[in-house]
């Protein structure tokens, strides 16, 4: 099998892993379509093409409007790749996902989209019009969440739509803890983004709250908008008991994991966002480290009972569910094992195996209806 993927994120070799295992472990002939460069975390990276695994195709894209953006050469890409089935890694309203699907139409290759997109909005006209395209057009759909799934269901009942997220972890990369803290002072942390919609406020109040808790805030944002940070926890907050980490790299963010005793991720839903999957929850369980989210999103359905949930933006629920912690450390305990076995349904190897089967019902179904 022959399988073209077309992901403007996977300029990044992390990014390529899912793919590299398909190559490796389901005998498939894997191309990869990206930008020449994409921003990406701040400043713009160079599309990185060191794997022997996949064959890469940088195209020539344009970018119109912040991040839409097409390829000037989508055709000549097919053409070159042959591919018998295209996974394109873009939202259906996006240009590039218009323009692959009908440059596949046009050579009867059947394409499936992702989206991570989890709120039914209105478009522009412009926006509408690629949308009921892509979804009319496609073989089948992708969601990395089941609100997704749900929203792409209404539109088009009669689609195929998996629930798969778009990149997982290797569990090799993340260093289980040696044991469980079962005394002295709980260690709190959160890891992502310095946002509003992050509800970082909120965990604060709740750590405050408490008492006889730390608590570790990773992760970067505006400098105004850290800064109100920093002095609501030192208003707060006992001295001593709050660190600002800042941004940390692979080893750094392992490191945190392993020595918090529960990862927080406290997001608040707004009329334009809310979490659409909560990768370090799934980093944090994959390290035996417990874990609490909000009911934002896909979040509760991603932890699965293998954490606690509470209910967003509510400080009393969240300072219940620390103190829970704080006075049973065997729940520490149960809910780190608990955690090591949900990250196993997140890891690259497990998303490989689960695109593979549906590669293979599509082209099943395309053969029968051919």
């Amino acid at each position: 099998m022959k399988a073209l993927f077309v992901s403007h994120s996977s300029v990044l070799s992390y990014h390529q892993q899912k793919l590299e295992l398909l190559a490796k472990n389901h005998d498939m002939e894997v191309h990869l379509a990206m930008p020449a460069s994409w921003p990406e975390g701040g400043h713009t990276v160079a599309a990185q093409t060191k794997s022997t695994l996949i064959k890469y195709h940088t195209g020539k894209t344009f970018t119109v409007r912040g991040l839409q953006h097409f390829y000037a050469d989508a055709g000549n890409i097919l053409d070159a790749a042959r591919p018998d089935i295209i996974q394109i890694e873009e939202e259906p309203y996006s240009l590039a996902c218009g323009q692959f699907i009908f440059e596949a139409k046009k050579r009867s290759i059947p394409a499936i989209f992702f989206t991570w997109e989890n709120i039914d909005r209105r478009y522009n006209h412009i926006y509408t019009f690629l949308d009921r395209y892509s979804i009319k057009n496609c073989a089948a759909a992708v969601a990395g969440n089941a609100e997704g799934a749900r929203i792409l269901k209404k539109k088009r009942p009669k689609m195929e739509i998996v629930i798969i997220p778009q990149y997982g972890i290797n569990a090799e990369d993340f260093v289980q803890k040696a044991s469980v803290n079962t005394e002295g002072r709980l260690k709190v942390a959160y890891a992502g983004r310095l946002t509003p919609e992050k509800g970082i406020e909120s965990l604060i109040d709740a750590v405050a709250g408490c008492g006889n808790m730390s608590l570790t805030i990773a992760g970067t944002g505006s400098a105004a908008y850290t800064a109100a940070l920093q002095a609501k926890a030192a208003e707060e907050m006992d001295a001593g008991t709050v660190t600002f980490a800042g941004f940390l790299d692979r080893d750094g963010i392992n490191d945190l994991y392993n020595e918090c005793d529960v990862l927080v991720l406290p997001s608040l839903t707004t009329p334009k966002w809310k979490e659409q999957f909560g990768r370090v929850l799934v980093e944090a369980m994959a390290c035996g480290t417990a874990v609490i989210g909000s009911d934002s999103g896909e979040i509760k359905n991603v932890i699965d009972g293998a954490g606690l949930v509470f209910r967003e933006n509510d400080i009393d629920d969240l300072m219940q569910k620390l103190r829970m912690l704080d006075r049973d450390r065997e729940l520490l305990k149960t809910l780190s094992t608990a955690g090591i076995k949900r990250s196993a349904d997140f890891t690259n190897i497990k998303i490989a195996s689960s695109l593979a089967e549906l590669f293979g019902r599509v082209l099943k179904k395309a053969g029968a209806n051919g």
